[in-house]
């Protein structure tokens, strides 16, 4: 599944690409992104926020997701979300990948 985010000449500012098994009930983030520019104005709290709801509405009770250490730890644990892995030294010995998690219940 994935979901775009559009300026009025239909330009791609950003997108959120995720995986979801009914099965497991678990949803995966593979890709958030937001053109630079257009970062810290709320729009990838907005994306993210959608595709919990659509988790949601498809029975999922976990969301997770891989991130780098230069890229953005903080944004998910300002959006609710909890550090549960480190793989230390990957991509590069100067940085590490976070793995996270959040518990989705029906609050929307």
């Amino acid at each position: 599944m994935y979901l775009t985010l559009k300026d009025a000449d239909n330009q791609i500012l950003g997108g959120i690409i995720a995986f979801i098994s009914n099965y497991w009930g678990r949803c995966s983030i593979d890709i958030l992104w937001i053109e630079e520019k257009y970062r810290n104005l709320g729009y990838g709290s907005q994306l993210l926020r959608t595709i919990e709801e659509i988790a949601i509405k498809k029975n999922c009770n976990i969301i997770t997701l891989n991130t780098a250490s230069f890229q953005a730890p903080k944004f998910y644990i300002k959006q609710g979300y909890e550090l549960y892995g480190i793989l230390r030294n990957f991509p590069t010995e100067e940085h590490s990948e976070y793995s996270f998690k959040k518990t989705l219940t029906n609050t929307f």
